[in-house]
């Protein structure tokens, strides 16, 4: 039976990376790197939308994710660049540029707080704002990761709490995640974990994701389904099936 204990994730809930960072290859010192392919699929239609490469690449105390997006026919879309600190995820910088609509997104610390900006297009103005870093707070590339290294918490039915700095909103709003029985199929040897606002009024205009992982050790992340990074050609918000496929050795 899944639980139904909640709880709120700090510096702490992370005390268990060392040992992931070292099965997945990401101790300190490392200069390892994973390659992952996404295909990108539209949620409403079930057609393949996006092509992506990621590659998450370790060195020393830092990692660092850049995920280059293709239309199928590799025309190029979109990049996003993630560094974050290895120890306790904690976010350092993040970057998103859309070579379609000049959609432009960036966070970077200063000082104990973060300093985000959003240009929605080519032609809107850059709208920034600081907010506080508070403790545990996570980003879009940091949350499989924060879901791997609490794997039995999840598993066990707990709900974790965290902070989610959003870089399009210039804020940080307060998210959730739990195991969950989904409503659709899923492959033997997977769970599912939900995401979703903490507070019941952003919950009706914010949809959920979700994330399915393996079960099976180091619990890689193998489907995404909800809002995606990028957005359409003409800049409208989207939904995506995302699959991942890592490369041997990855």
């Amino acid at each position: 039976m899944i639980g139904r204990s909640r709880i709120r994730i700090g510096a702490a809930g992370v005390i268990r990376c060392a040992m992931i960072l070292a099965v997945l290859g990401f101790g300190h010192g490392a200069h390892a790197q994973t390659r992952v392919a996404l295909s990108l699929y539209s949620l409403e239609e079930g057609k393949l939308a996006y092509r992506a490469r990621r590659v998450i690449a370790a060195e020393g105390a830092l990692q660092r994710v850049t995920t280059t997006y293709t239309t199928p026919a590799g025309s190029p879309v979109a990049k996003t660049v993630t560094e974050f600190e290895q120890q306790d995820l904690t976010p350092l910088s993040y970057e998103l540029d859309d070579a379609r609509t000049g959609e432009r997104q960036r966070m970077v610390r200063e000082g104990d707080g973060v300093r985000m900006s959003h240009k929605e297009n080519t032609s809107a103005e850059t709208k920034s704002d600081v907010v506080d870093l508070k403790a545990g707070s996570l980003i879009g590339d940091t949350l499989a990761p924060f879901m791997q290294r609490n794997w039995e918490l999840l598993a066990e039915g707990n709900t974790l709490e965290f902070p989610l700095l959003v870089p399009a909103r210039r804020d940080v709003f307060s998210f959730r995640v739990r195991r969950v029985e989904p409503e659709w199929d899923i492959a033997p040897g997977r769970m599912v974990v939900k995401m979703e606002p903490d507070t019941w009024i952003l919950r009706l205009a914010v949809d959920p994701l979700y994330f399915t992982f393996a079960t099976d050790p180091p619990h890689r992340l193998m489907e995404y389904r909800g809002r995606g990074v990028i957005s359409t050609a003409s800049g409208e918000t989207q939904d995506l099936r995302i699959t991942y496929v890592y490369e041997e050795g990855g």
